[in-house]
Order: C-alpha cells, then structure tokens, then sequence
C-alpha cells in the first residue's frame, strides 16, 4: 500500500510552453490536456527562485486552485541568505546560473502549509537525507548542513527540496485584499 501507491496511475506528461509570470499558462495547459478534476504533479525545480516574491504567489495560488486534494506540489529553492548574498551570488554565477530573485527559509509553512499541500509533506536539504542520493555529498557538506535546521533568518545558505500533497478535506482557500491566503471551510 502506502503513499505512493494511489490511483495517480500512469502519468501523462506534457510539456506547454508559457510564461509562468502570467496566467495563460493554465490555459495552455487545459488546451494540451490537462484534466483539474484528476490528480496531478506539479513539479517546480529551477523555477521559483528567479520569479518576483508576487509572481510566486500568483503561480502557487494558482497551482493550489487548480488541483484537486491528492495532488502533489514537488518543488526546490534557495533560502533568502542564499538569494541575498554577494558571495553566493558570485558562485551561482560561476556555476552558470543567473541572478536568484527569491528565497523561502521554510517551505514546510511559507509554501507548502500555505498553500494546501499539507499531506505527507517532506522537506531536505539539498545534500542531506533522501536528496543526498548514493551519499555522492561530500562528507564535509552533509555535517555543516546538519548542524542547525532551517529557520526563519537562516544565517546559512542552503537549497531546499521539498513536497507536498494538497488535503482532500473540505478546506479551501482565498486571497484577501493584501494578496493574503484566509482558510475557509
């Protein structure tokens, strides 16, 4: 039994190319035939970090309001001293990334509570437990990131990988004026 063996079935993968900033990319998506009353994977790797705070928001609200409970949000990003840092910076851009935009220190509340994927949820840090695949993390690495755990202010830079699966119970969710998340049942 367990987790991974529900009636998501055979997944059929499409790609659609959209602009993530806006909201056609559901559309898109619809068109090349996505189906919002069966289970789904949203998969975020690569992508939240280089989005404006507001545009993150706009896609994940949009994720959890297009999915039905069961459906999984997967996803990875830096925490803010990782965004924030001129050293860390210089290395992304050594490694060939572009400038990151975006970090969360928490994912478990600032994106996977808040926005529904409240089952099951995994968060690692890149390099330590499940995401240190075949232990091929230096030694080194693995020690220093499992000294403290990520916090709100987290002094050290890190990259979390994290996942979700939205709540089948009768709570959804809206914005308030402010771009705020209110629960209601």
């Amino acid at each position: 039994d367990g987790i991974f063996s529900t009636d998501l079935g055979i997944c059929q993968c499409v790609n659609v190319t959209a602009d993530l900033r806006r909201d056609e990319w559901l559309t898109a998506l619809i068109k090349a035939g996505f189906d919002a009353k069966k289970k789904s994977v949203f998969v975020a790797e690569g992508v939240l970090e280089y989005m404006a705070a507001k545009d993150v928001q706009r896609l994940l609200s949009t994720v959890r309001d297009a999915c039905v409970g069961g459906s999984w949000l997967i996803a990875e990003c830096p925490n803010v001293v990782n965004v924030n840092t001129k050293e860390m910076h210089d290395i992304w851009c050594i490694l060939g990334a572009q400038r990151m935009v975006t970090g969360f220190d928490v994912p478990r509340q600032e994106i996977l509570e808040r926005y529904g994927f409240t089952e099951h949820q995994e968060v690692n840090v890149l390099g330590t437990g499940e995401s240190n695949y075949k232990q091929r993390c230096p030694e080194a690495y693995v020690e220093y990131q499992t000294q403290t755990k990520p916090m709100m202010d987290d002094p050290v830079a890190r990259i979390q990988l994290f996942r979700g699966m939205k709540a089948e119970s009768g709570v959804s969710f809206a914005m308030d004026n402010d771009g705020n998340d209110e629960k209601s049942q």
